[in-house]
């Protein structure tokens, strides 16, 4: 055989490999994406239309933006050509709504290890808070100096 199909074996088989990581890692941007609302796990990927069904309409609209203050949650929402889906939820404020794993805004970050394991990444904030995220479709939570959740963010995988 010639180099050249040796080539482009090496590159479907690469190509597939490469199509089967990518549903896999869609896959696993499912387990745990967004906050229990009345029951229903709301978060990225759900439509507005669905969303709007479950709270009604959100007290303040900017540009892509909705906050929900009965909730304290805002929702960034980007199109996927046919419709409009949470591409960005965030819990603050005094937001009481849990994560599919429990964790809600003012649980101590132990709890929040106890749940979710060991972190992909820290960073450090200005005011000496810390950012603790686990990964692409999982949530990054804001931990005060105090070691209390004030912000759970969940930004979804690419539509």
């Amino acid at each position: 055989m010639s180099k050249k199909l040796y080539l482009s074996i090496g590159l479907i088989i690469f190509s597939v490999f490469i199509l089967l990581c990518d549903i896999s890692l869609s896959y696993k941007c499912a387990e745990d994406y967004g906050f229990r609302i009345k029951g229903k796990l709301v978060g990225w990927g759900i439509p507005k239309q669905k969303v709007m069904e479950l709270l009604g309409y959100p007290h303040t609209v900017k540009e892509n933006d909705e906050i929900y203050y009965g909730y304290d949650i805002k929702m960034y929402y980007e199109n996927n050509g046919e419709e409009d889906l949470v591409f960005i939820i965030t819990a603050f404020g005094k937001s009481k709504v849990p994560t599919e794993r429990g964790i809600r805004i003012g649980d101590s970050y132990s709890k929040v290890r106890k749940f979710y394991g060991k972190s992909t990444k820290i960073t450090k904030g200005k005011d000496g808070n810390i950012f603790v995220w686990y990964g692409v479709a999982r949530p990054e939570f804001g931990i005060n100096k105090h070691k209390k959740v004030t912000t759970i963010e969940y930004m979804g995988c690419a539509l």
